[in-house]
């Protein structure tokens, strides 16, 4: 085998590795745990919304790090309806347990209209490698949480309904919330959150969190390859120059002999 083909072979492997690697860190987690989320992907970012006024309204470009746009059917423009900031005392016991606690504020839209869904959509300013957020007020219908990569594909989705595991609050009213996490090294753009109309309620969103993505750089990937293949170029020429000199040596040993 020539050094050219070596060269060529080597740097197929390397590049094998290299796709199988991602394809292996591309794996997807489902979490119904906060806590267990929080315990496996490590440095979270958390927007509680607790630091909103209560029945403010928002547009959705107030946050750092994403942006929540409502939408009255999925993937339709935006809806003029704004997102308003609710706090469970409000609501009376009645909708306790449809926040983390009953201090905290949560996200809905602004006008409850039954015969739309809530659908919510998440963009984050750079893609994360993990998200997650509780969910107020699952029905006895399905609601969808979808994530998406950069290029719209389906990374994850979920139906969660009052009977889903890990329901919280009371399963049999809609008065209940549940976490859904998700950790993929698919890198997570967007999430899609839908709430079917003609459930007799709306969705509330809280703590949204997410751990921020380390994307390696594809010059970096490369430069890394050609750095290899260089490398095992330079050794082959070396060996094939010392095999060369001690060829040379003993044709000249012979001959003097």
């Amino acid at each position: 085998m020539s050094s050219i083909e070596f060269v060529i072979r080597y740097a197929f492997a390397i590049t094998f590795l290299f796709v199988a690697q991602v394809s292996a860190a591309a794996s997807t987690q489902v979490f119904s745990d906060q806590i267990a989320f929080a315990q496996s992907v490590g440095d979270l970012t958390i927007e509680d919304f607790d630091s909103l006024p209560t029945n403010s309204t928002l547009s959705g470009g107030e946050f750092v790090g994403f942006d929540i746009t409502p939408f009255d059917i999925p993937g339709s423009p935006p809806t003029t309806t704004p997102i308003s900031v609710f706090n469970p005392v409000a609501f009376g016991f009645f909708n306790a347990n449809s926040f983390p606690n009953t201090l905290s504020r949560s996200l809905g839209v602004s006008g409850f209209d039954d015969s739309v869904p809530d659908t919510f959509r998440v963009i984050f300013d750079n893609p994360v490698a993990a998200a997650g957020l509780f969910i107020g007020n699952v029905g006895p219908g399905f609601t969808t949480v979808e994530m998406f990569d950069q290029n719209g594909g389906a990374i994850s989705q979920v139906s969660l309904s009052i009977g889903s595991p890990g329901v919280i609050g009371f399963g049999s009213g809609f008065d209940n919330r549940i976490f859904h996490g998700v950790a993929s090294g698919g890198l997570i753009a967007s999430i899609e959150i839908v709430n079917l109309g003609f459930d007799g309620d709306a969705i509330f969103l809280d703590d949204l969190q997410f751990v921020t993505a380390v994307v390696p750089e594809p010059g970096s990937c490369a430069l890394a390859v050609f750095a290899c293949v260089g490398l095992v170029f330079r050794s082959r020429v070396i060996q094939r120059r010392a095999i060369c000199r001690d060829g040379h040596r003993t044709g000249r040993d012979e001959f003097v002999r």
